[in-house]
């Protein structure tokens, strides 16, 4: 499966590592919501489906910490 584990990404992210615990913080309130969306869409059985990013494409702050994570 080509599921995004975002908790795994932050492991291995070198600009993560070397945040702040503070900065740190601020990317884990920003994701959690993603992280949510995604484990939810992983478990909707229904074929066929796409997951609605639209809310976070908009989203300045999550599209810089997905830049700095090596997401598109």
């Amino acid at each position: 499966s080509n599921s995004l584990d975002i908790h795994s990404v932050l492991q291995n992210s070198t600009w993560y590592k070397e945040l702040s615990s503070t900065h740190k913080i601020f990317v884990n309130q920003n994701l959690a919501p993603i992280t949510q969306m995604i484990k939810q869409f992983q478990q909707d059985q229904m074929p066929g489906k796409k997951m609605d990013v639209t809310s976070f494409q908009n989203n300045t702050i999550l599209c810089s910490i997905f830049n700095n994570l090596g997401i598109t």
